[in-house]
């Protein structure tokens, strides 16, 4: 496996792993909410609860924010790589040394 497959595979495993962990957050999660809904259900409701914003919103604007900070991130990082180029092409290797007979 080349340095490169390996670069590529690391996060592909995280992601992989991240997604199983999360997978079993979320089935926690709705067995708790499942759980603990006979007793959320005789609570008040909130007098200010319908002036709330919606947290899946709230949520979506702040990956959309996220992205444009990425997507930015990545333009500037390709840009210095690029200004870096030239100046990488222009360097002479080291001349290798010659044996003496």
């Amino acid at each position: 496996m080349s340095l490169s497959d390996t670069f590529n595979a690391v996060p592909d495993q995280v992601l992989e792993a991240l997604s199983t962990a999360q997978e079993m957050v979320l089935s926690t999660v709705h067995a708790l909410a499942e759980t603990a809904k006979p007793f959320t259900e005789k609570l008040p409701e909130s007098p200010f609860a319908e002036q709330l914003p919606d947290p899946v919103s709230i949520l979506e604007n702040a990956f959309v924010t996220a992205e444009k900070f990425l997507a930015n991130q990545k333009e500037f990082s390709v840009k210095l790589m690029e200004a870096y180029r030239p100046a990488k092409s222009a360097a002479k290797p080291a001349p290798k040394a010659s044996k003496v007979a």
